[in-house]
């Protein structure tokens, strides 16, 4: 929308081979089998459920100020990260010719990897890699859990996690968009509180 072109791609392609000594999304693919495949897109689907299930069980706990502070946090997280996305326009590694040409295998899998097939090529956006979304948003939103909701939060935590690996396994970001989207989750985490706190909004400050 600003430039016309990802021209930050073939930046985030030189750089991440650079760093890891190969093109990550191409050198996971000899790890590809049926189960694991499987095992990446749950998490990777597991996702699209926190925006769900955590402000629904604080809600039905009757926690109704924890769930305007998630949404609060986890909206500045978005916003802020949709603001690199536009000035440092990326395709995932499935839009990028290069790393197309490259690839050794083909992924497989049974169930939920064509119901996460389906989702990306239906609802995915292109454009917008870097950084991760999904990777910061999966962490602020497991983190918000272990603050408001703590048992929840600690079965998020590892499906977060699983997140920033599945991400790059999948084809789906390159592996420096998974770092650079836990980077952002660092930094924007702890500033999306202090401005709620600063509002008088966090509830664990009416205690």
């Amino acid at each position: 929308m600003i430039y016309g072109s990802y021209w930050a791609t073939d930046i985030i392609i030189h750089w991440d081979k650079l760093l890891f000594g190969v093109h990550p999304t191409v050198w996971i693919q000899k790890f590809y089998q049926p189960w694991l495949n499987e095992l990446m897109s749950f998490f990777y689907l597991g996702y699209y459920t926190f925006f769900v299930l955590l402000p629904l069980a604080l809600y039905l706990a009757k926690k109704r100020q924890q769930v305007f502070a998630v949404f609060s946090v986890a909206t500045f997280t978005y916003f802020s990260n949709f603001i690199f996305a536009y000035l440092l326009p990326v395709v995932g590694p499935q839009h990028s010719p290069m790393l197309q040409s490259l690839q050794t295998h083909q992924i497989t899998g049974y169930f939920l990897i064509k119901i996460n097939q389906i989702i990306q090529a239906t609802g995915g956006i292109t454009g917008g890699a870097f950084p991760s979304s999904h990777v910061s948003g999966a962490m602020v939103w497991a983190f918000l859990a272990i603050r408001y909701f703590r048992k929840m939060g600690y079965v998020m935590l590892p499906i977060s996690l699983g997140v920033a690996v599945a991400a790059i396994y999948l084809g789906l970001h390159h592996a420096l968009d998974s770092v650079f989207g836990i980077t952002w989750f660092a930094i924007s985490y702890p500033i999306g509180l202090w401005l709620i706190k600063i509002r008088g909004e966090d509830p664990l400050n009416y205690r």
